[in-house]
Parts: C-alpha cells; sequence; structure tokens
C-alpha cells in the first residue's frame, strides 16, 4: 500500500506497477483499501497505455455492491467519491466508459454513481442503455436513473418514463422529467400533479399545464384545492403564484389576487376564486381551501356578528 501511495505520489511510469496494484484488489480485500490503489493507479504515468478497460470496469462495476456488503455505504461522501474517481478513470483509460455501456447488467442501482461519469460525447449512449435496463426492471428504478435523460428529451426517453406510472417511487421523478418538455400526451401526468405533496412537481407541473392550456373544469378544481393546501413560507407563495395564474388561464379573472404577496394578504381574494368557481359549475373537494389560512385568520375571509356568530357576507 505504501509503495503504491509512493509511486503515485511520483507519477512514476504505470507499467508494470499498475498491474502489480490491481492484483491487490479482490473478493476479500477492504473496499477502502481498493479505493486507494485505484486513485494511486491512476495517477500513474500513461496509465491509459497498460491497464486494460475491461479490468478496469470490472472493479468500478463491483465496487458499490461490495460497499455495501462491508457497510461502508452510511458514508454521505462514499459516492460522490466513487463518481469523482471513474470520472477520471474514464478520462485515462481510453475505452472505459465504452466498456460500462456494453455491459448488459450496466444501469443496475449500483451503477447508479456511474452515471455522471460517462462522457457528453457518450450520453447518447448511457440514455438508451439506462432506457433499456429501466424497461427490463421497471420496479427497480431510482430516482438517479432518471436524472440520465437529458433535455430535450427524446422519444426514447419520454416513451420510457411514461412506463414508470404504477412505480410511485420515481413517479415524482418522471413528471418533473416530463414538465420540463410538456405534452398534450402527459396532460394526465400533471393533472395528478397537482395533489402532490411534492412541492418541485406540483409548482412543475402547474406551469406545464398553463404552457398546455384548455384547462377543464375539474383540473381548476384540482388547481385550487392544491392552493389550499400552502402555506405561508417563501416557496408556498411562488407555487401557490403558478396555481393561481393557471386559475386566471382557466376563468381570465383575477378577483384582487397579488402575485408575490404573503398569504395572509389573500383572504377575500381566495374567498372570491373559491365563490366564482362553484358557481360556475367547478366540484371542489370539501377542504378545498379550509387550510388556505390559520383558523385564526377566518375572519379576514368573514365579517362575523361577534354577538350571535352569524356569517355574513
Amino acid at each position: 500500500m505504501e509503495l503504491a501511495r509512493l509511486a503515485a505520489m511520483m507519477e512514476l511510469p504505470a507499467d508494470p506497477l499498475a498491474s502489480e496494484f490491481l492484483q491487490g484488489i479482490g473478493d476479500r480485500s477492504l473496499v477502502e483499501d481498493d479505493i486507494h490503489l485505484l486513485s494511486c493507479v491512476l495517477r500513474l504515468q500513461d496509465v491509459g497505455q497498460s491497464v486494460s478497460s475491461d479490468r478496469l470496469a470490472k472493479i468500478f462495476l463491483e465496487l458499490n455492491a461490495k460497499a455495501r456488503e462491508q457497510n461502508v455505504l452510511t458514508d454521505l461522501n462514499w459516492q460522490p467519491m466513487l463518481t469523482e474517481l471513474a470520472t477520471i478513470g474514464c478520462s485515462k483509460v481510453s475505452g472505459l466508459a465504452a466498456e460500462f455501456l456494453s455491459r448488459k447488467d450496466f444501469g443496475a442501482s449500483d451503477h447508479t454513481y456511474l452515471f455522471a461519469a460517462i462522457p457528453d460525447d457518450q450520453a447518447e449512449g448511457l440514455e438508451r442503455q439506462v432506457a433499456r435496463w429501466i424497461n427490463e426492471h421497471p420496479s427497480e428504478v431510482t430516482p438517479d436513473h432518471i436524472r440520465v435523460f437529458s433535455l430535450p428529451l427524446s422519444p426514447v426517453a419520454g416513451k420510457t418514463l411514461r412506463r414508470l406510472e404504477a412505480n410511485r417511487l420515481v413517479r415524482a421523478s418522471a413528471t418533473i422529467a416530463l414538465a420540463d418538455q410538456p405534452t398534450s400526451e402527459d396532460r394526465d401526468w400533471f393533472v395528478r400533479g397537482l395533489s402532490s405533496r411534492d412541492p418541485t412537481v406540483l409548482k412543475r407541473s402547474a406551469v406545464a399545464l398553463r404552457s398546455l392550456g384548455g384547462m377543464t373544469s375539474e383540473e381548476a378544481g384540482a388547481a385550487f384545492a392544491a392552493a389550499g393546501r400552502l402555506g405561508n413560507e417563501k416557496q408556498d407563495v411562488s407555487i401557490r403564484d403558478q396555481l393561481v395564474l393557471l386559475l386566471r388561464q382557466y376563468a381570465g379573472k383575477e378577483f384582487g389576487y397579488r402575485l408575490k404577496e404573503p398569504l395572509t394578504n389573500q383572504g377575500k381574494s381566495l374567498s372570491k376564486w373559491r365563490q366564482w368557481l362553484v358557481a360556475d359549475g367547478v366540484t371542489l373537494p370539501a377542504e378545498a381551501g379550509s387550510t388556505i389560512l390559520a383558523r385564526q385568520q377566518l375572519d379576514r375571509w368573514w365579517q362575523l356578528d361577534g354577538t350571535t356568530g352569524d356569517v355574513k357576507r
């Protein structure tokens, strides 16, 4: 180990040292030692000419599974470190990225750390490979798989994402990816996104529906209900603004709603929105708007007769 560190510091020629150092990586070696040896090998001079891409690919493809077996994946720095090392490997060893992509099982969850190491000029091949793996293993997909698909979405990527509707673990990531390039084919994804508790999904879905236009009364009801679930945080204000913009497009009215202003200033406007939507025949969930203001703020909606408790509109 000390010899490998010394050779790397001196940037000695890789031949024959690299091959000897890599022999220290095996089924029984500690994964921390594997990483150390890999790092040293990749710092040797002309390493790309003395280490075969298939041998190096095999080591990288098995590292994450080995780390999990040895219970070291709890370190949050682990996978970023592996990704950085793989990126260096792809830049120094010709054919390493292509070797990853040629493996039939490439795309498994243990390989997601390698996705970011694939050079940009091979991104199309990565997308095809991951799409193939997703189609064969739809129940094992993670958000890291979804992030592979670059924009604009290719037909292969779009078709693959739509197959993931039943996978609740990645539905949010797939919705966000589809919303960056919305089409009428994916409208139902965005309508469902209005009921999401994920703020990014909710906001992207509202923006996507507004770009598509042609909003229905059911969608208007879902948008208002979504606005009712939001609070007064800065992020909530931004998302609610997008939902109200969607409602404005549907109704052609504003009802005094002021963008970028806090919730406490919007009570009367949102009350008018609710009344108008109901009068227009929009079916609202019973709870829609009930959480728009805290209970102590409801008097901003209505003028209450403190003597009788009657509500005056």
